[in-house]
């Protein structure tokens, strides 16, 4: 990237407020296996992290504390599919070691570790989704169950010793749709300790072409008289619609994302476009100003942009109950 444009992408995050992001590694690099693609692509973010200052690569909650603190910002690097390790669990092993800190059990369709929420079936987790799950809860990393199945999030609720997370869903009750989740799984995760990430995602949240912030704060209102306030945050999973994305990409990305299985299982055809006031990472703050409309207390706004994935880390990682560094920076923008 030339000086110009990375000084462009500093701006940008300066700009938007946002101190801390999960990144989605990209293995789509047809020329190797998906493993060595996943390593590679690790490889590529190793070298971002080496020469941007502004962003810090985080492993853990304390990770996130010393990125605020230094203000840069924080990246956890995770994987949405379980391919790359197929049959070998030894394979987590080594990519926690190379920094991988969120690991989801399924994509849309049936992955070797259990089903996902678009499959024809609903089977649950396998005897190898068991021992990954067991072996993700002796690393620390933060198991993920955002596009598994109902049958699926359920085992992974009950049978891991740590609490997991959907980290970026919606409620399946507000708008029916195969990617949001039911209120038992909701249930089910708050009564155990997780974390639900609500997105931003438009077609998923409402079949209504006309909307603004209304669908996704319905969304956050469920999921927090649900799984309860200190378990609900914000997972955006979306940036295509966003003036900031390549034109000449948005297209391919979007086929990339939308693929055919969540039509296959009933979803009707989405549409590429952003979610009403929030088209850009820029204008972070209407979900500030929403909440404070739905009258979310200061300490619930805090928690629920950044506080309380922060204390979910913390517990995954076993780093005790200390103030939330992050909590802070959505302390300014609460009142900003």
């Amino acid at each position: 990237m030339d000086e110009g444009a990375a000084q462009r992408v500093r701006e940008f995050w300066t700009a938007s407020g946002v101190n801390a992001f999960a990144c989605t590694l990209v293995h789509a690099d047809a020329r190797f296996d998906e493993f060595e693609s996943v390593v590679r692509e690790i490889g590529r973010w190793a070298h971002r992290f080496s020469v941007a200052d502004y962003l810090t690569h985080c492993r853990t909650a304390n990770d996130l504390d010393r990125a605020f603190q230094g203000g840069t910002v924080g990246v956890i690097l995770r994987l949405q599919s379980p391919g790359c390790v197929d049959h070998d669990l030894e394979r987590l092993d080594l990519l926690h070691h190379l920094g991988v800190g969120i690991f989801q059990l399924t994509y849309n369709t049936r992955s070797l570790l259990g089903d996902g929420c678009a499959e024809r079936t609903d089977s649950g987790l396998s005897r190898l989704g068991v021992a990954a799950i067991k072996r993700m809860n002796e690393l620390g990393m933060i198991v993920d169950a955002s596009h598994c199945g109902r049958a699926t999030s359920l085992d992974a609720i009950a049978l891991s010793d740590r609490p997991i997370s959907f980290t970026h869903t919606g409620c399946r009750a507000v708008f029916d749709h195969p990617r949001n989740k039911t209120d038992d799984e909701l249930r089910a995760l708050g009564e155990r300790d997780g974390y639900v990430g609500i997105y931003t995602i438009p077609w998923a949240l409402t079949d209504d072409d006309q909307f603004g912030m209304g669908p996704f704060l319905d969304h956050i209102d469920h999921a927090v008289g649900v799984a309860g306030i200190g378990r609900v945050g914000i997972g955006t999973d979306w940036g295509a619609p966003s003036p900031e994305f390549p034109d000449a990409l948005r297209a391919s990305l979007f086929e990339s994302i939308v693929g055919g299985s969540l039509q296959a299982a009933g979803s009707s055809r989405p549409k590429p476009r952003a979610l009403g006031e929030l088209s850009s990472y820029r204008q972070w703050r209407q979900i500030t100003r929403g909440l404070v409309s739905r009258g979310y207390s200061d300490d619930e706004v805090r928690g629920i942009i950044g506080g309380n994935f922060l204390q979910f880390f913390r517990r995954i990682s076993g780093q005790g109950d200390e103030a939330a560094a992050i909590a802070g920076s959505a302390r300014t923008a609460a009142h900003g």
